[in-house]
């Protein structure tokens, strides 16, 4: 936007220079998509895992408007390929400046992305215990990481310490701007507390029909997967009914994968664990920082609160299906199954786009 008022001052020029900031930090999501995928599958399976990242109809709708969900989501990419590279590598110079660049936007970006702050700090750690690093090794990597995060994300903090009296995190003087600018024509939804329910209430379903966002659980996944405009334009049910057992049945096949690996004692490298410890709590988290919010602060069950735990949900899913796969043995039958999953996704998403997102947008 700043780059574009130099150029215009008209309201729609400096509308369209913020959502490319948001298309850029799209394709980069995708970029370090493909560059995940590289490191965690081979072959043909590893185009699951672009594909379930980047075409979802809600990520695609994300990267259209102005937020900081997916610059958060970018950023957890950032994150997690450093994270990865650092399995093999350790922690060199080139992946603590990945871990620090993500952790720095982060920071910036998006409060539902802290749990990637506190988690890297973990697998920071676990993976110097893992690979038995040295004390003096630890602390000069780790002094690179924190500086670059300073350098990158320190001047945010110090400017709204001094400008908000202490409010480092900006969170307060948000939410007095939000009251202060918001469209008065739209009521915003009170908090479940409020409205006198709690989370068993919110869980359940069991809030009244407020704004039509009465079952948190139904509501969220919906919109994790599409809903656009103000959360008003809805796709077919049939439609969420396949995107949810394509999930599914992703979860369930890496769930009954590493059941066998369990209950047959299969070595699973410590890495490997410490990887997906760590993601299970960015997606913990994540998910409880949302219901927080809607219970504490304002009714909203929105799907694209759950973003920043994108890639935990896709890589799980991804993982699903490619140990599924793998136990075709015809290689060539495999990757044609894989490409045939691949490219029905890839159908479904262009039939959301061109008959239900398109049309709304234009409408």
């Amino acid at each position: 936007m700043s780059i574009a008022s130099f150029f215009s001052q008209d309201p729609g020029i400096l509308l369209f220079g913020a959502r490319c900031a948001s298309i850029l930090f799209g394709l980069l999501a995708v970029y370090f998509s493909i560059k995940i995928s590289k490191l965690l599958f081979k072959g043909t399976a590893r185009w699951i895992f672009i594909v379930l990242m980047s075409l979802i109809p809600q990520f695609i709708f994300l990267c259209s408007y102005v937020n900081n969900d997916i610059a958060c989501v970018c950023c957890s990419l950032v994150i997690s390929y450093g994270w990865i590279r650092a399995l093999r590598e350790g922690w060199s110079g080139k992946n603590c400046l990945y871990l620090a660049i993500g952790v720095a936007g982060c920071l910036l970006s998006y409060y539902n992305g802290y749990a990637w702050v506190l988690l890297s700090i973990v697998f920071f750690f676990g993976i110097c215990w893992i690979k038995k690093t040295g004390v003096a090794f630890i602390l000069k990597r780790a002094t690179l990481s924190l500086c670059v995060v300073l350098v990158l994300a320190g001047g945010f903090v110090v400017r709204n310490a001094i400008l908000y009296d202490g409010d480092v995190l900006g969170s307060s003087s948000s939410e007095e701007s939000g009251l202060l600018y918001a469209d008065t024509t739209i009521i915003m939804p009170d908090s479940a507390h409020e409205l006198g329910y709690s989370l068993t209430d919110v869980l359940t379903g069991q809030v009244p029909d407020y704004l039509s966002l009465s079952n948190w659980i139904k509501i969220t996944v919906k919109s994790f997967f599409g809903t656009f405009g103000y959360m008003s334009d809805w796709l077919p049910s049939p439609i969420y009914y396949l995107y949810v057992a394509i999930f599914a049945v992703g979860i369930g096949c890496f769930t009954i994968s590493l059941l066998t690996k369990l209950l047959t004692k299969q070595n699973i490298q410590k890495t490997t664990v410490l990887l997906y410890v760590c993601l299970l709590f960015v997606f913990a988290i994540t998910l409880a920082i949302d219901l927080h919010f809607s219970i504490f602060t304002s009714y909203q069950p929105q799907g694209r609160y759950l973003y920043p735990a994108l890639l935990p949900i896709v890589l799980v899913v991804s993982k699903g299906y490619d140990c599924a796969l793998s136990k075709v043995k015809n290689g060539f039958v495999r990757n044609s199954m894989t490409l045939v999953f691949c490219f029905a996704f890839f159908i479904l998403a262009c039939y959301v786009a061109l008959f239900h997102f398109f049309p709304n947008a234009i409408g």
